[in-house]
């Protein structure tokens, strides 16, 4: 059994929830709501859907939670640890998925939408059941306008709530290095004035486009593996939005990338992974990649989404002539015990 109340971590240093009676109150619903779905018998669940609207993620290392997006009723429920899904499906076809569960009620998920949040640093890496193949993004054209349109109103307002949480001071420098036509950048200056933006992406074209969008703003032409027009040590916060992931780099490029990223980041910066396919580095190998992980997983518009926050912690130390990062790892594990 899982007690909610004790599962409760507070990225960026916010409020414990706990402290807010509001909050309190909501985990003690959640709590009840989770008794009550594994208090009653699992029952043979069939659902046909594309299988991108099909989420899997554990919470807690221990309650393995299954959503399914854009149906036309809600969907959530807890999976037996020893239920099995395939891991490369065809995203292009839809599919019956059969399985047995303990499923929400109404009212339940009610609850658990609200009280989720408030419970994604406890939530491990959502699974997702489809497999893209090696085909990857073509970087004569970029993005189609409907991944564009697509990535403007789903993941860039999920990326700016999250920023608004990050709480960054004044003259903070974020980079975006695969700003596309600057949409999201353009959204940051409004929302969040007080911080300096620089962009890059590896089309021309787009990098134009950028620029008038967001004029004053630093836009280079440039592979995001490439990033020396950013100094090192300087920035607060990387966002990767549609970069790091499977359908747009491969997983060498990938790497590359988070090198250039981590002896630019500052002590203690920030990197921001998501995206429409799944990211090519789960938890623990971000953390071998030198990153640590304050969040994996997002919940939001009732499902799972791959959304991963995390610290870059190092000391550097000039010592002999040489920039060194020096991950700090052992430090924070101490404090979060």
């Amino acid at each position: 059994m899982v007690n909610v109340g004790q599962l409760l971590e507070t990225r960026y240093r916010r409020p414990n929830p706990l402290q807010n009676p509001a909050q309190a109150k909501l985990l003690d619903r959640a709590q009840a709501a989770i008794d009550a779905c594994l208090t009653r018998p699992a029952q043979r669940v069939s659902i046909t859907t594309n299988p991108s609207n099909f989420r899997i993620a554990v919470l807690a290392e221990r309650l393995t939670m299954i959503s399914v997006c854009n149906q036309q009723v809600p969907f959530l429920a807890l999976c037996p640890s020893e239920a099995n899904f395939p891991d490369k499906i065809d995203p292009r076809k839809e599919l019956t998925f059969s399985f047995s569960a303990h499923v929400f009620t109404g009212r339940e998920y009610e609850v658990m939408d609200k009280a989720l949040p408030l419970l994604e640093e406890r939530l491990g890496d959502t699974m997702c059941l489809f497999e893209l193949g090696d085909e990857k993004l073509s970087w004569d054209k970029g993005m189609e306008p409907a991944d564009e349109f697509y990535y403007r109103t789903f993941y860039h307002p999920i990326v700016l709530e999250e920023m608004a949480r990050m709480d960054l001071p004044q003259g903070s420098l974020v980079v975006d290095p695969g700003c596309g036509t600057g949409n999201l950048l353009w959204e940051i200056g409004r929302r969040f004035p007080h911080l300096k933006r620089l962009g890059s992406d590896l089309i021309e074209l787009a990098a134009v486009q950028a620029q008038i969008l967001n004029p004053g703003v630093p836009i280079y032409v440039t592979d995001a593996q490439e990033l020396s027009y950013v100094e090192l040590g300087t920035v607060s916060l990387f966002i990767c939005c549609g970069l790091i992931n499977k359908s747009v780099v491969t997983k060498a490029e990938a790497k590359n990338i988070l090198h250039q990223i981590i002896v630019r980041s500052q002590n203690y910066g920030l990197l921001a992974v998501t995206g429409k396919s799944p990211p090519h580095f789960k938890r623990d190998e971000m953390i071998e990649l030198g990153f640590w992980p304050l969040l994996v997983t997002k919940w939001d518009r009732g499902g799972f989404i791959p959304f991963g926050v995390y610290l870059i912690p190092r000391k550097i130390d000039h010592g002999g002539g040489r920039f060194q990062i020096v991950p700090v790892f052992n430090e924070l594990k101490e404090e979060s015990e």
